[in-house]
């Protein structure tokens, strides 16, 4: 469990999870909270692994659901003839092969958000999710494309008025009046397809522009489009199949799809745009025959890529601002079980930086910081706000405890790009990962693994980025991690070298025994005090004999010295 808690003031309480691997349901995750301390006791004495109920498992356990659904229906139409089917049978092996937890039928005529019924509104997967990534401005923002308009702009007034922040814009060749969605979106004669087919429809003709066309023309490549929608009476056949291509390169990305397809195209086109929306990995969610064509002349189907029925289907049963891993983790089910190593795809920088807005780190001030806490995070000075990092979620809870001032991350760094993985738990004040073992012949050998819990590593240089990039300095960077300190420093660096940005530093460092250190990775003092020398530190300390240290530094030119060993003390709060 692994949430962000910060505390600007005791009456006012922010969290904001960054993740949180032992919840499944809101009730179920409530019976899981309730039992949680005799497991962990539990836990303790046996040493289970603690990763089976996460919320990657849950959304793992869906994601092999559905594609065994979808294996299933290729293996059934790669065997089929073609040619003996019945035109009203064409769309039966398309059915729905995943699950939107949070999908409404979306783009009401009348007021309301959920009065939307009949021709016109589709459904949408995870209308909230976009909204808050609208408000939020993730990114470049919201953005929706919709095609075919024929100057009903319910669908525009909707997002208009339901993700507020979101840039929408409406392609139609072929109205006859004024636009009448100016408020709601901006409006272009452009018709979808292969770029230069001419085409003609209520008696007017046009050139087609193909949709990576369109965004290009548009400035939006490189950005992700939340929501497609497109009627366009045959076009998605010549304008769509490219565009899957392209979203299977990786070079345009897509949130979901709403199309209206046609029996006109025949049964080849029906397969092969199918089989083209799979090479995109996009899942069939809804279905529905449209009744103003017999139910079978045109259908609506909604698809939706799956790292984003991920992410909204997390924000229906995971904790507020969970963040899964952004791809499947199906595969690596055996490589779990065996090496007791959570396999994830990285998260992008990208996806954590907004998570650290300025209710986590403060603008424009100097804070003071623990990474590696244990249950005594670094005192409080002169009133500085303080961030306190340590992946271990009780010792999380206990940092954020204090009354204001504190903001407690629940996660480990390193100097890796930001995933997740086991850690091993030896003692209640002391964690080391699978990617530090403890050396044998050490102090810690004798330590037992006491329970195994999976947490999010993130990459140093991104949280402390997020901290240069908000003018705010640090003034006390105390580092105690279980012999990931040497390779810390070094991956932010670059930022360590910055004037001004890190006044002093405590740096817990091991010494050589018998040719060994605490942990099976180089944290030696000696290379420490360089790298802070390197960065322009004043240092001090290092190995005298015992198993480990601390080096001390404070950056020169600044008038400073170094500071007093009470300032570097814990203290445990009440």
């Amino acid at each position: 469990m692994l949430p962000i808690k910060t505390k600007m003031s005791a009456k006012a309480r922010n969290f904001a999870y960054l993740t949180m691997l032992l919840s499944i349901l809101s009730a179920f995750s409530l019976i899981f909270w309730s039992n949680n301390t005799t497991n962990a006791t539990e836990s303790e004495k046996t040493g289970h692994d603690e990763t089976g109920g996460s919320c990657d498992d849950v959304l793992d356990t869906l994601d092999a659901r559905f594609e065994e659904m979808r294996g299933v229906r290729k293996k059934k139409t790669a065997t089929m003839d073609l040619g003996s089917v019945g035109q009203k049978k064409w769309w039966d092996p398309f059915e729905p092969e995943a699950t939107c937890l949070t999908e409404e039928r979306f783009g009401s005529r009348s007021a309301g958000r959920y009065g939307a019924f009949g021709d016109g509104p589709k459904f949408v997967c995870g209308v909230d999710h976009i909204a808050q990534k609208a408000n939020k401005k993730e990114g470049k923002g919201c953005l929706v494309y919709s095609v075919g308009s024929n100057n009903d702009v319910s669908f525009e007034r909707a997002v208009h008025e339901f993700m507020p922040g979101c840039e929408t814009h409406t392609f139609d060749p072929t109205l006859r009046s004024k636009f009448v969605g100016d408020q709601y979106a901006t409006f272009h004669d452009w018709g979808p397809g292969k770029d230069g087919d001419i085409r003609t429809m209520k008696n007017k003709t046009w050139a087609a522009k193909g949709l990576e066309t369109i965004m290009r023309e548009l400035g939006h490549i490189g950005r992700t489009i939340d929501i497609l929608k497109i009627d366009c009476d045959g076009c998605e056949y010549t304008a769509l199949p490219p565009f899957f291509d392209l979203i299977a390169s990786g070079k345009v990305q897509i949130s979901q799809l709403q199309v209206e397809m046609h029996s006109g195209g025949g049964i080849r086109a029906v397969h092969d745009f199918f089989a083209a929306a799979d090479r995109a990995k996009l899942r069939i969610f809804h279905k529905e025959r449209n009744r103003g064509c017999d139910g079978w002349r045109c259908v609506e189907y909604a698809f939706v890529s799956g790292s984003f029925l991920r992410k909204a289907n997390a924000a229906a049963i995971c904790p507020t601002g969970y963040l899964p891993s952004l791809e499947s983790n199906v595969e690596s089910k055996s490589m779990i079980q065996t090496k007791h190593h959570v396999k994830t795809e990285m998260l992008k920088e990208e996806a954590v930086m907004p998570l650290f807005d300025k209710h986590l780190i403060p603008e424009n001030t100097a804070v003071d910081m623990n990474i590696g806490t244990n249950f005594d995070p670094l005192i409080a000075m002169e009133g500085r706000h303080r961030i306190l990092v340590d992946p271990l979620f009780y010792v999380c809870e206990s940092n954020a405890k204090w009354t204001s001032n504190v903001t407690a991350f629940c996660f480990a760094v390193s100097n890796q790009t930001t995933h997740f993985t086991t850690f091993l738990e030896y003692n209640k004040k002391g964690l080391s990962s699978l990617l530090s073992k403890v050396s044998a012949g050490t102090s810690h050998e004798s330590f037992e693994v006491k329970s195994k819990r999976s947490v999010l590593v993130l990459e140093a240089k991104v949280l402390f980025l997020a901290i240069y990039n908000r003018n705010t300095t640090i003034n006390r960077l105390k580092m105690d991690m279980q012999g990931w300190e040497l390779s810390t420093l070094l991956n932010f660096h670059q930022l360590l070298k910055k004037p001004r940005f890190v006044s002093h530093i405590m740096a817990e460092c091991f010494c050589q025994r018998e040719g060994k250190q605490t942990y099976q990775i180089d944290n030696s003092c000696e290379k420490i005090t360089e790298v802070m020398q390197d960065a322009d530190y004043e240092t001090k300390g290092g190995c005298g004999g015992a198993e480990w240290s601390d080096v001390i530094g404070y950056k020169r030119g600044m008038g400073l010295n170094f500071l007093d060993g009470s300032a570097w003390r814990g203290k445990r709060p009440n």
